[in-house]
C-alpha cells in the first residue's frame, strides 16, 4: 500500500525509512503476506477499549513465554551489580510515525519535561515514581537508575518512556511554545491552562485513541488515522522498525478497524456473525458453545487461551464510604467473611467457566514468586448457615416482609451494586448479586455503569461495592490492586489510597492494618530479591486474613475469536492479561491474512 507513496515521492524508500540494525522477529508460523483490514470492535466511545492488537513499545520487551525480558527498542543493556541502574544503548536510526528521527531526546523530553515537571505531573505516574535518575549519555545511550531491583520488568510493561516525541510534544509544553500561540491552542482546545492541554492532546496510550488527536506520532506498528462516531481506524506506521527473518517491513496487516458497539452481547453478535476478526476481551467461557456452534457459518476459529482473570472479579466492599452505617458494616470482618462464604463458587465456575477456572482468592497466582497457598484458598467454601450466623451477629438479624436483612437503623439494608459490562464481569456481577440475595439474605441492587463513570464513582467515594478483574497477579507483573488501596482499579479503600498518595493531605487515614499493607508495597519497590518475595507473601497473607477483596474463581481459559484466514496467531499462550498489554508478547504486527 506503500509503493504509490513512495514512486509519488511522498514517501523515502524502505531502506531509507528502516534503522540501521532492526528488530528481526521470527513468526509463530511463516513469513506472511501484506494487505488486508483487520476488523475489531469496542464498547466504550471514551476510554476505547479497541486493544486488539494495538502494540505497546517499549525499551525491552516480555517474550512470549511471558517471563524472559528481550531487546526490543534497544539493542542491549548492562546492568549494575545492584540490578537497580542500567544502561541502554538505543536502536539507531529508528523514526516516529511522521518519519522525525526518535532519539535520546525524546527520552530526556520525558523525564525532564513530564516526569520532572511539577505542573504536568505534581505526583510521578506508575513506575515513573521509582526512576531516581535518567541520564543521557551521548546520542545513543542512556543511564536509568531505579529504587528497585526489578527495573527491567517494569520498563518491559511501562510505555510511556518511549511515547512523547519532543517535535511534537514539544508545541503543547510551556517551555518550548510561543506563550501567544499556547493561549491560542488552549482556546482552540477548550482549556484553561496549558498542563491540561498537553494531557488533552499529548494522550500516547492506545487506551486513548478514542479522544486522542488524529497523526499522533507513535513507534508502534499501526497510528491514528481516523475516528468517526466512535469507529476507529489504524493504519500501518510506514516507519516501524521491525521485520521479518526475511527482511520484509512489518506489519503485514493495512488497517485495523474498530466498530464502536453499544454492549459486549452486540460485539459477540458480530463475531458470530463472521463481522470480526478477531475478539478477545469481552468474551467468556460461557460464552464458548455458541461461539463453537457458529464457527463454520462465521468463518472464524475459537481459541481457548489461558487468562490469569478469567472469570476472576474482584468484590470490593466499599470500607470508606460515606455513608457511616455501610461504613461500619462493611469494615467489620465478620461481614466480609460472611459474604465470601455465601459464595457458591463452584457454581460460579460452572456458569461462567464451564468448570475450567481455578476457585480462589484475588491474590498471586499458582506458580509465582509470591503465590500464598492458604492465601489463595482463604474462606472459599461455600458455608451459607456460618455466613447467616456471622450477619445474625453483627446486628443484621431482622428480617423485611420479602426475607431481606434489615439494618441497625430499622431500614431494609440494601447494597448498590456497581458495574462496568465489560471482560464479562456483568454477567458475573448478576450471578453473585443473585447468589447473595439467595444465599444470605442481603439485599442486592445491580447497576450496570459505564466504565469511565464508573471510575468517577469511584473517585468521589459514593459507590456500595463495585467490582473488577483480578489481573496483575503474574510473575512479569505484580500489582496487588485488591489488596492495598491506592493501587490501580481499587474500590474497597480509595480514601485511603489518597491519603497515602498524597501523605495524608487529602483522603481518609486508613486503618492500621492497611497502612501496614501500603507501608510493605513501598518497601517492595527497593527491596533485593528475597525481601521484595517475602514482602509480597506478606501482603497477600494480609488479604487472605481481611479479605479487603473478596475473589471468586480465576485462572480459567478464555474463548478468543480468530478469522480462519489469519495466521501467525498462537494456539496456545502461557497467558493472556493486561500484565504486558494482552497480545503484544504473541507478535500481533506479523498477524496476517493468508489468501
Amino acid at each position: 500500500m506503500l509503493e504509490a507513496l513512495v514512486k509519488a515521492g511522498k514517501l523515502p524508500p524502505v531502506e531509507q525509512r528502516l534503522p540501521k540494525e532492526p528488530l528481526v522477529v521470527k513468526p509463530a508460523e511463516s513469513v506472511g503476506q501484506y494487505g488486508g483490514t483487520l476488523r475489531g470492535g469496542h464498547t466504550n466511545p471514551n476510554a476505547f477499549e479497541g486493544w486488539l492488537p494495538n502494540s505497546a513499545e517499549g525499551l525491552v520487551a516480555v517474550a512470549p513465554d511471558m517471563v524472559t525480558i528481550i531487546p526490543n527498542l534497544m539493542t542491549r543493556w548492562e546492568l549494575d551489580e545492584k540490578a537497580r541502574t542500567v544502561t541502554f544503548d538505543l536502536r539507531q536510526g529508528v523514526k516516529w510515525s511522521d518519519g522525525q528521527p526518535w532519539t535520546v531526546d525524546d527520552i530526556m523530553f520525558w523525564w525532564d519535561d513530564v516526569v520532572m515537571n511539577e505542573e504536568l505531573s505534581p505526583v510521578k505516574p506508575g513506575p515513573a515514581s521509582l526512576i531516581q535518575k535518567v541520564e543521557k549519555l551521548d546520542a545513543s545511550r542512556i543511564r536509568i537508575t531505579y529504587a528497585s531491583p526489578n527495573i527491567l520488568a517494569a520498563l518491559a510493561t511501562y510505555t510511556p518512556i518511549v511515547s512523547y516525541a519532543k517535535h511534537w510534544h514539544g508545541q503543547y509544553h510551556a517551555k518550548y511554545q510561543d506563550k501567544a500561540k499556547l493561549a491560542d491552542l488552549m482556546k482552540e482546545n477548550r482549556v484553561d491552562k496549558w498542563p491540561d492541554l498537553f494531557r488533552k492532546v499529548g494522550q500516547v496510550h492506545a487506551i486513548t485513541y478514542g479522544t486522542a488527536l488524529i497523526g499522533i506520532p507513535t513507534l508502534g506498528p499501526w497510528l491514528l488515522r481516523s475516528r468517526d462516531q466512535g469507529n476507529v481506524t489504524t493504519e500501518r506506521n510506514p516507519y516501524y522498525w521491525k521485520v521479518d527473518p526475511q527482511g520484509n517491513q512489518l506489519p503485514y496487516i493495512d488497517k485495523i478497524y474498530h466498530a464502536l458497539v453499544q454492549n459486549p452481547e452486540a460485539l459477540k453478535l458480530k463475531a458470530v456473525a463472521g463481522e470480526i476478526d478477531f475478539e478477545g476481551l469481552h468474551t467468556v467461557m460461557a460464552d464458548y458453545p455458541l461461539l463453537k456452534r457458529n464457527e463454520e457459518k462465521g468463518g472464524y476459529t475459537t481459541l481457548l487461551w489461558n487468562s490469569n482473570f478469567a472469570g476472576n472479579v474482584a468484590l470490593m466492599f466499599n470500607q470508606t464510604i460515606k455513608d457511616p452505617l455501610k461504613r461500619q458494616i462493611f469494615r467489620d470482618f465478620r461481614f466480609r467473611k460472611a459474604m465470601s462464604l455465601g459464595l457458591d463458587r463452584a457454581e460460579f465456575n460452572k456458569v461462567l467457566n464451564l468448570n475450567r477456572g481455578l476457585i480462589m482468592q484475588a491474590v498471586a497466582l499458582p506458580g509465582t514468586d509470591y503465590y500464598v497457598e492458604e492465601a489463595a484458598k482463604a474462606y472459599l467454601e461455600y458455608k451459607p448457615e456460618e455466613a447467616n450466623k456471622l450477619l445474625d451477629e453483627i446486628g443484621l438479624n431482622k428480617r423485611d416482609a420479602e426475607g431481606f436483612r434489615i439494618g441497625p437503623d430499622g431500614k431494609t439494608f440494601v447494597v448498590t451494586f456497581e458495574y462496568w459490562d465489560g471482560h464479562g464481569m456483568g454477567p458475573a456481577s448478576e450471578l453473585v448479586a443473585d447468589m447473595w440475595r439467595t444465599a444470605v439474605k442481603v439485599k442486592i441492587q445491580t447497576k450496570s455503569v459505564e466504565r469511565s463513570l464508573l471510575s468517577q464513582h469511584w473517585n468521589a467515594n459514593e459507590h456500595d461495592l463495585s467490582t473488577w478483574i483480578a489481573a496483575r497477579n503474574t510473575q512479569v507483573q505484580f500489582s496487588p490492586y485488591y489488596s492495598v488501596a491506592g493501587l490501580g482499579e481499587n474500590a474497597f479503600g480509595f480514601a485511603w489510597g489518597k491519603w497515602w498518595q498524597t501523605k495524608g493531605k487529602e483522603g481518609e487515614e486508613p486503618v492500621e492494618e492497611m497502612k501496614k499493607q501500603q507501608e510493605r508495597w513501598e518497601k517492595m519497590q527497593t527491596a533485593p530479591r528475597e525481601e521484595r518475595i517475602r514482602l509480597g507473601k506478606e501482603i497477600n497473607k494480609s488479604q487472605a486474613e481481611n479479605l479487603w477483596s473478596i475473589g471468586t474463581v480465576g485462572v480459567g481459559p478464555m474463548p478468543i475469536v480468530i478469522n480462519k484466514k489469519l495466521g501467525n496467531v498462537p494456539k496456545e499462550i502461557p497467558v493472556y492479561a493486561p500484565d504486558a498489554y494482552f497480545v503484544c508478547p504473541y507478535r500481533p504486527e506479523t498477524w496476517f491474512f493468508k489468501s
